[in-house]
């Protein structure tokens, strides 16, 4: 035991060491001196916690401003963190006109609020034209510390770059996350970030130090585990970042003689001069240009004749349109000719059921149910889940909005909290969206069962909901279906599903979100043991044949999941996830017989 505690130290003072001897310097491209630098983060503190190595070397090489996105409100110390973070940055050498803390409703601090793309590209955008930056630093998707604020931040500048909202020559850095072991390495890690990665910063011990004054400055969050943070993580001594950009530019420049292009990296431009980038041009393999830029009159030598080219031309395009047309043009006259079109229409086939439904029916209608149609009979299967008594067109004519032998509507209105009935079919949904969201976060005893359904929601509401269903200990059924729910929005439903212990069915039919979202959906279920209901058929895209291979094989690592509907395009998908929702059925009886 003596001998490898020994070897053991020895090995770590010789890390420590060779991190000291890497201390104070950096890997850049050359061309980044007296560049603007602006770094985006998401609450008070994060320029020091996370950037401080960046921030002290682009203070040496060119100029640094800083756009926090929050005040940190979330204890009600705004304006006290909003003080701490000017005093941080005047410590760091960030001037004050450089520092901007966003004010957006949309982008408070907290765990439970989930910041759209949208709010924080906007943010971005309007800092990024007052200052025109050179180049742009943040988070990269995984946050570092994973909070969904620093995610959300590093989406958001993704979200503005790729839909132009910035220029699109800006240069793009993440700050690179590592594992915990790396994290809480501090000198360490220098020796292993050194070769590891293409662009760095280790800073100075004098710049050490300036960054652990900074900190002193966020009295208000120097509690003892951020103290031990200070000392013990990597981020307050090297930084280690990729470039995050995700548009091509053209590497050559075109001049009068060069019809050969191609796109390179921008590094590998910065080091080209311009004759070694003529000398590629002329070396260029002509199979690798397009067709327009193989043709062989392409060439530098001027004309020697008299005869001027681009006169000839420009005369000739002038003739070609003033030129009449010949006699023997004759007009177009537009007539009718053949036979008048007539729609025929199609013949609906009538739905048929088995004796047992058929005489069921009767009796409903001799009891005074009145006429019943095929589309009540269509709407109320969907609405059991009974689809095996329609055959493949009923199916799909309950499943389509606007499908043309489809329903009125792609599911039956329902009334708030309250189930379906008899007369209810053709209601409108009267549900008080406001007070039910504060039902929820209340934690409403009396609130079991929450029906939004037939209710457009914004994104910001359904991202309330389910930020307040987190916690919620008594709703244990949550009804959204054709409530226009999109993309954006799946996010939430995801951490509801990995931490929430009282839901146990959950429904998002006929609503906008696609495959990859729907597959994210039941991969967050391996974290989940207490739902036994999940509907998510019907939606607007049409899911591929990947993403059902996808789900299938996700629901093999929950087991309490006892009833499932997915529109299912692939037949091997459907088969597995038939046999995985009929074991976790044989799972529940034998749990309720007390065989396991």
């Amino acid at each position: 035991m003596y001998p490898i505690l020994v070897s053991l130290l020895t090995t770590v003072t010789a890390y420590i060491f060779i991190g000291f001897y890497y201390l104070g310097t950096a890997r850049w491209p050359s061309s980044y001196q007296n560049k603007k630098v602006l770094f985006v983060t998401a609450h008070p503190d994060d320029e020091c916690m996370f950037f401080g190595p960046t921030i002290r070397y682009f203070i040496s090489v060119g100029r640094v401003f800083l756009l926090c996105l929050s005040n940190g409100n979330q204890d009600g110390l705004g304006e006290v963190r909003e003080e701490e973070l000017a005093g941080s940055a005047k410590k760091l050498g960030i001037p004050q006109e450089h520092l901007k803390i966003a004010d957006n409703e949309g982008l408070r601090d907290g765990l439970r609020n989930m910041w759209r793309v949208e709010h924080v590209g906007a943010e971005v955008s309007e800092f990024a034209r007052q200052v025109d930056p050179d180049i742009i630093i943040t988070f990269d998707r995984y946050g570092v510390s994973g909070h969904p604020n620093h995610v959300a931040t590093s989406k958001g500048v993704n979200y503005a770059y790729k839909n132009h909202l910035i220029c699109n020559e800006v240069k793009i850095y993440n700050l690179e996350s590592v594992n915990v072991i790396r994290k809480y390495s501090s000198f360490v890690d220098c020796f292993f970030s050194s070769f590891a990665s293409k662009v760095y910063n280790i800073a100075s011990l004098k710049d050490i130090i300036n960054i652990q004054g900074a900190m002193k400055h966020h009295k208000s969050q120097l509690t003892w585990f951020r103290k031990l943070y200070v000392i013990f993580s990597r981020y307050m001594v090297v930084n280690t970042l990729k470039s995050a950009n995700t548009v091509c530019r053209p590497v050559f420049k075109m001049v009068a003689t060069d019809w050969k292009m191609d796109y390179l990296n921008d590094e590998i431009f910065e080091e080209l001069t311009q004759e070694e980038i003529e000398q590629l041009n002329s070396e260029l393999c002509d199979d690798l240009l397009p067709a327009a830029d193989r043709v062989k009159y392409h060439i530098d030598k001027k004309g020697q004749n008299y005869i001027d080219k681009e006169a000839l031309t420009k005369w000739m395009e002038e003739a070609a349109v003033a030129s009449q047309i010949g006699h023997d043009y004759i007009p177009f006259v537009k007539e009718a000719k053949g036979k008048k079109f007539v729609k025929v229409e199609e013949k609906k086939d009538k739905t048929v059921y088995d004796d047992e439904f058929e005489k069921l029916l009767a009796e409903a209608e001799g009891m005074g149910g009145g006429d019943i149609t095929d589309g009540d009979i269509d709407a109320l299967a969907e609405i059991l889940g009974a689809n095996s008594l329609l055959g493949s067109v009923d199916v799909t004519s309950c499943s389509r909005p606007g499908h043309e032998t489809g329903l009125r509507s792609p599911i039956p209105d329902v009334r708030a909290n309250k189930l379906l009935e008899a007369g209810d079919m053709e209601e409108v949904n009267e549900i008080n969206v406001e007070e039910t969201l504060q039902q929820i976060q209340n934690n409403d005893s009396s609130l079991t069962h929450c029906i939004f359904n037939n209710v457009p929601l914004e994104g910001e509401m359904v991202d309330n909901i389910t930020a307040a269903m987190v916690d919620n200990k008594y709703v244990k059924k949550l009804e959204m279906c054709n409530c226009s729910i999109t993309d954006e929005s799946i996010e939430g439903f995801i951490t509801l599903l990995k931490t929430n212990t009282t839901l146990e069915s959950l429904s998002l039919e006929t609503n906008k979100i696609n495959g990859k979202q729907l597959k994210l959906i039941v991969q967050s279920m391996e974290y989940n043991d207490s739902l036994k209901e999940l509907r998510i058929a019907n939606q607007y895209f049409t899911t591929g044949v990947g993403d059902e291979m996808a789900i299938s094989k996700a629901l093999a690592n929950n087991t309490s999941l006892v009833k499932f509907s997915l529109n299912w395009k692939n037949g091997g998908a459907r088969n597995t996830a038939d046999r995985l929702i009929m074991r976790n059925n044989d799972v529940a009886r034998k749990k309720r017989q007390g065989l396991s």
